[in-house]
Parts: structure tokens; C-alpha cells; sequence
């Protein structure tokens, strides 16, 4: 099964390659072959095959046609700049620095998502929860650097409460940090009682031909909202097909953390202390650590050259819009839909620390995925089995007393359990 799907994924990469090959070049252009191609891809890129469709409807047209041209040339530039933040597992043959993310809960959800009994409180894997929660006010918001905010550009945000709604699960590059530790998986708000989940590389989806499968998206969700009873059930004996494959598997991608008063900016990514826990000769862990700061180094400055970029294409393209005699609002509507993929990866400079990277998923609340604990929890499960792809496990200063516990979840596992290495004392 996980080969077929990998396969029939590959032929819609290739697909959406031919119809971006139709738009792309001015002088190979041809809208409808390009349309053709885009119907065979649509049900595994639905986000890219929207945003190039819509791009098409204004090539066609005669009055649109340069407008058309400046979106297109914004969204292959945004691509690639989200493309800059995917963290890309494909390569067999070199090992990452960012091989393993860590992911903090608390005890009482650690039990239910390593337990072999199966489903506790009917909960067995990990969930992606509704960006609501988040503890920072500007999610969602800080894309709009991207575009000048000082310019005052218009921005047109979309109704992220029923049609476009966010969820997400967060990890760290900081498998053992105490400040996360404090923040994360308390237990009766006692800091420092969580638990450190580490994942290995295979919890996440490998490369990028697989598309943008955690964009769940349509011009009006109808391919969620209509017959949702029959998706129900086929979500259901979807599960059971794709049990122990990679279809359900999503993207993880690196934050960005931005300064909004001035022109800071930060990927996240590992810290210098990891190096040397992870390498016991000094020499080897500053060599290690000097080689991924180069690395991190080129990739931050790649970045930077596209939001500049993307800057000045904006301005053109809100100033174009200025002078169109039948702007309805639509035209900063698909702006704002061109940006989904960067809108939740874009983060406050506060919360370097945390230096996080996300799975996310965008859907409509009507997406038989999303489910609800009413007044407690909204969110969508990760179906991706937690316990035979954890590479180690870290045991809070104030969780010591679980430690017996975790090993007794997995003693049928070679994962590592580990007290953690900072001292913390319980006031």
C-alpha cells in the first residue's frame, strides 16, 4: 500500500510540474493544457493547484494579465522561501544535524500515547491542536512583516474561524531544556513535571514531491462540506489501508523569528550546548557546530534576499490593484491565500528560545478530521504511530518518580530513558 501511494503521489508531483511548467515561461504558455494538468493533481496539491488556477483566471484576461504576472512571480517566490524552511529528511546518504525534535507533554498524555493496551480516553496518537491556544497573541499576524509594514500596505486576513483553520503540533531542535520544561507538560501547574518526547527522523514526512498534504484546501471547501457522513466513513477505512505507512505523514518546517521594531531576523535551529551534550570530544563538537552555523548561515541569508523580494512585489502588486476599476476585495483575498504557508511558521523574536519547528495542518471545521472535546480541545490526530518512531525519552527534574513507569511503556523498545541533565529546585 505505502509503495502504490507513494507512486500515484510521485505521477501528481509530476503533473503539477508540467502545469507549472504551462504557466511559468511566457513563451511555452498554454492556460488550458496547464488546466488539464492541474484537474490530475488537484486531490494531493488542492493549495497549489487552487492558488495556480486562480493565477490562470487573470493571465487569461486581457485587463488582468499584468497583475496576473506579478502574482505568479510572488507565488514561485514564496515557494521557495517556504521551501527554505522545510526540514528535508530525503537524503539517505548524509546525516542531519536536525535529525531528531523533541516534542514536551505531560505524564498523564505520555501514558496514553505509549501505552500498548491501545486507545486511553480515547486518545491514542498525537494531536495537532487549534492554533487558538497558543500563548502568543501575534500568531498569525507577524507575516504581514513580510509585506512593509511600514509602508502601510493593505492586507486582507481570511476567516480562519470555519473555513481556513489552523492546527498544529510544536517541536524543539532543544530535546533537554529546562525553560521548556517549565513552560510545558505541567502537571497540577507544578513546573518541571513533563516529559521530553524525542522523534526520530521517519515520524515525519521525508521530502517535498509528496506536496503540501497539510493544506486541506478548495474555494469553498466543498470537497469537505458536501457528503461528509460518506468522507467519514472513508476516512475511516482509510486509516485501516494506510496503518503503518507514510500517507498520513505531514511536513515538519522550521519557524522563523522576527523583530517587528527593527530588521532582526532568526531560523530556529539547534543551539551550541546541544553539539557538545551530543559529542564528547570538544574539537569534534565545535567542528560540528561551526559546520551547521555555516549551513544555517546561507539558509537565513537566502531567506532574507526572498522577503526583500517578496517586499517589492507586493508593493507593485497592491499598487496595481489601487488603480483596477473593479477591485471587489478579491485580489488581497488571494494575497492572503498565496501566504498560508508561511502565516503560521512566522514568529515573535520573544519566543526565540523555544527555537521551534511545526507540523501544521489548515482545513475547514467541517473536515471529518477535526474533532472535538466541547469545551476543552479542538484539534486533528497525527496518524503516526508515537511509540515505534521515539529515539529517546527525558524525564523532567520534578517527574523523577515516573521514570519506573516509562520503562515499563517501553520495555519492549530500545528507546532510551533519561533523567534530565539540569538541576531544578521545586519552590
Amino acid at each position: 500500500m505505502s509503495k502504490e501511494v507513494d507512486s500515484l503521489k510521485s505521477f501528481d508531483f509530476t503533473f503539477l510540474r508540467i502545469a507549472s511548467l504551462y504557466i511559468v515561461d511566457p513563451k511555452t504558455r498554454d492556460i488550458n493544457r496547464a488546466r488539464i494538468a492541474l484537474e490530475l493533481c488537484k486531490n494531493t496539491h488542492s493549495y497549489k493547484n487552487y492558488c495556480y488556477s486562480k493565477i490562470c483566471d487573470l493571465l487569461e484576461e486581457e485587463d488582468t494579465k499584468n497583475i496576473g504576472e506579478s502574482y505568479l512571480e510572488f507565488f514561485e517566490l514564496l515557494l521557495e522561501a517556504y521551501e527554505l524552511l522545510v526540514i528535508d529528511y530525503s537524503d539517505k546518504t548524509k546525516e542531519s544535524s536536525e535529525r531528531k525534535l523533541a516534542h514536551y507533554t505531560n505524564t498523564k498524555v505520555t501514558n496514553i500515547l505509549l501505552n500498548k493496551e491501545g486507545k486511553l480516553d480515547n486518545h491514542k496518537y498525537l494531536r495537532l491542536n487549534t492554533i487558538s491556544n497558543v500563548n502568543d497573541p501575534s500568531e498569525g499576524e507577524l507575516v504581514k512583516i513580510l509585506l512593509g509594514k511600514e509602508d502601510n500596505l493593505e492586507y486582507s486576513e481570511l476567516e480562519l474561524d470555519k473555513n481556513l483553520h489552523a492546527f498544529i503540533s510544536c517541536f524543539t531542535f532543544n530535546h533537554d531544556s529546562l525553560n521548556q520544561f517549565r513552560l510545558y507538560g505541567k502537571k497540577d501547574n507544578k513546573e518541571a513535571s513533563g516529559i521530553s518526547l524525542v522523534f526520530k527522523k521517519n515520524f515525519f514526512q521525508e521530502n517535498i514531491v509528496k506536496g503540501m498534504s497539510f493544506l486541506s484546501f478548495s474555494s469553498e471547501n466543498k470537497d469537505i462540506t458536501e457528503d461528509r457522513e460518506d468522507k467519514s466513513q472513508e476516512l475511516k477505512n482509510k486509516r485501516v489501508l494506510s496503518a503503518g505507512t507514510d500517507e498520513n505523514k505531514y511536513l515538519i518546517m522550521r519557524c522563523v523569528y522576527i523583530d517587528p521594531n527593527s530588521n532582526y531576523i532568526q531560523l530556529a535551529q539547534r543551539n551550541r550546548l546541544t553539539f557538545y551534550r551530543e559529542f564528547e570530544d570538544k574539537e569534534v563538537a565545535d567542528k560540528k557546530w561551526q559546520t551547521y552555523q555555516d549551513e544555517l548561515k546561507v539558509k537565513t541569508e537566502d531567506f532574507e534576499v526572498y522577503i526583500d523580494s517578496l517586499r517589492v512585489i507586493y508593493k507593485d502588486i497592491n499598487n496595481q490593484i489601487k488603480g483596477l476599476k473593479n477591485d471587489d476585495g478579491s485580489y488581497r483575498v488571494l494575497l492572503a491565500q498565496l501566504l498560508l504557508p508561511l502565516k503560521y511558521l512566522i514568529k515573535h523574536s520573544a519566543f526565540q528560545e523555544e527555537q521551534e519547528c511545526r507540523i501544521i495542518y489548515v482545513t475547514s471545521l467541517n473536515d471529518p478530521k477535526v474533532k472535538m472535546v466541547y469545551g476543552e480541545a479542538l484539534y486533528v490526530e497525527y496518524e503516526a504511530d508515537v511509540k515505534s518512531h521515539l529515539d529517546k525519552v527525558y524525564i523532567a527534574p520534578a517527574a523523577t518518580q515516573y521514570q519506573p513507569y516509562l520503562a515499563k511503556l517501553l520495555c519492549d523498545t530500545n528507546v532510551k530513558i533519561e533523567l534530565s541533565n539540569n538541576p531544578y529546585r521545586q519552590t
